[in-house]
This record gives C-alpha cells, structure tokens and sequence, in this order.
C-alpha cells in the first residue's frame, strides 16, 4: 500500500487470523474505528481505561501525539523545513500524509525518508555504547578541568568588575554618606568630648539606621558587575567546550544576582572606631 495506494492486500497473521482484500480505504476505516483487545490495551500508554473501552482512531491519535510533541518542545511549525522519516513505522503512508497536514508546506519544506528505514534505528543502537564511553570521558575531563577553568579564566573577569563596583561605592560612601553621616558625629565628639562607648554606640546607631540606603545604592550598582557579563563567560565557555568537540549550546543561560546577597556584603562592614 506504500507502493500503491490502490492495491489490496491479503496476509495471515498467525495466531490472530489473516486479512483478505483489504483495501487502502478499508484500512483507513479500520483505523478509525479500532477496537484493542484485552491484551493490547494493557500495552497502550496515554489512553484512560474509559477512553480504552471504546473504539479508537490510531490517525487521530498519532496526529495528537505529533502536535502535542511540538508544543510541548515550543517548536513552532512553520519553522521546520525539513522531516527525515526513520525506522519501519515511518513507511506507514498515514504517516507523511498527517505530517504534510500537520506542517505547512512552505518554500523549502520537505519530507523525506531513511534509505535504510528498517536498519537506521539498530545502527543508532550500535553506535551508542561507544556515544556514551566518549560523552563519559568528555564529561570527565570538563569536570577535572573545571577548577583551573574557573580560577583562570571566569575569575580574572569576577574580580575586575568586582573592583570597578567597588570603587563606585566607596566613591559614594565617601563622598555622601560618611561626609553626610559620619563626619558630623565625629565634629561633635571632638568639639564636645565623651566616652569612646558612647561615641562607638553612636556610629553604631547612625551606620545601622543607614544601611537601607547603603543596601539600596549597592544594588544599583551590581548592574556593573553583571554588565557584559555573560557575553565574555559565554565566550569564554565556548572556547572551552569546543577543544573537547562540543558545541555550546544556542540557548541563553540566566545570569543574576540575589539581592540577598547584599546582606552578606553589608555585614562585614565594620562599625570605625575613633583612630580609623
């Protein structure tokens, strides 16, 4: 029926029975309304047991599970231009037919089909324990070089951007907050006198009540840190992956940074004492 859509065919199919004359057009009725048995229900996946009791369309389904597939991968249909057909399933002719339904046949659109439809699956097969004995050793040496790639190559940019945001807050903290802040507590210690408690207390107070602010121009400035960021460790990466022979892959990773992580930075200010 591949060949020719208008032959019929005859065939036993010991021990279910045998089929005799069947055309294209019964076949695809068949299809339609089909009916499992006991034992081929307990083998199917995706169906209820209400759903399995019932007459099933096989085209209906396999065209469900094809749409359901691309949208499940957020595979756009209009953005395939190509389908290669594999194993013997794909000589079933429902099969181009739902595909060609399925996905516009656009400029540059086509469907074709293994040479070896039968053999290109088992030759996958026998290809793939020596697949993973290379991935594995692949993966093994990234992971024995990870440290001296993160030591030489990604904290050289880490420390430089880190430096810039730095001195963009010391900049201010000088410039703003301490003259605003700090100094006057310290021009009215040394006009007025006190204890050296009282003054600690009060830095302590005025840089506590503070910190808001601190926290609040810190965050503006870690845009810095992650500015360009990920265009340089991307390169970076692969530069890397490619001396092993693998391409890294086209899909943007996150780059962010939890504002949280500001309260680890502010805490390790310390409260100045009377000589710093």
């Amino acid at each position: 029926m591949a060949r020719d859509r208008t032959a019929s065919v005859s065939k036993v199919c010991a021990p279910w029975g045998k089929l005799t004359d069947l055309t294209w057009e019964k076949f695809v009725e068949r299809g339609r309304a089909y009916t499992p048995s006991s034992y081929f229900r307990s083998m199917l996946h995706g169906f209820s047991q209400d759903e399995l009791e019932g007459p099933l369309d096989l085209f209906g389904w396999f065209r469900r599970t094809l749409a359901g597939g691309l949208k499940e991968k957020n595979i756009a249909p209009g953005r395939i231009s190509l389908v290669i057909l594999a194993g013997g399933s794909s000589l079933w002719p429902f099969v181009a037919d739902i595909l060609n339904e399925e996905i516009p046949t656009g400029k540059g659109h086509s469907i074709v089909r293994s040479d070896r439809p039968y053999a290109v699956i088992s030759m996958g097969i026998a290809l793939l324990p020596a697949l993973k004995k290379k991935f594995a050793r692949t993966r093994r040496r990234l992971k024995e070089e990870l440290p001296a790639f993160l030591e030489e190559e990604i904290a050289p940019i880490l420390e430089r951007r880190c430096e810039t945001v730095k001195k963009k807050f010391v900049s201010w903290a000088i410039s703003s907050y301490f003259t605003g802040e700090i100094r006057p507590l310290l021009e009215d210690f040394r006009k007025s006198g006190g204890t050296l408690s009282s003054l600690r207390y009060a830095l302590r107070a005025r840089i506590n009540g503070g910190e808001p602010i601190l926290r609040a121009n810190l965050e503006k400035n870690l845009p810095i840190l992650l500015s360009g960021l990920r265009e340089e460790t991307k390169e970076l990466l692969s530069r890397w992956f490619a001396a092993h022979g693998i391409n890294l892959p086209s899909k943007e990773f996150a780059l962010t940074m939890e504002m949280d992580s500001t309260v680890t930075i502010l805490s390790r200010l310390k409260t100045p004492g009377v000589d710093d």
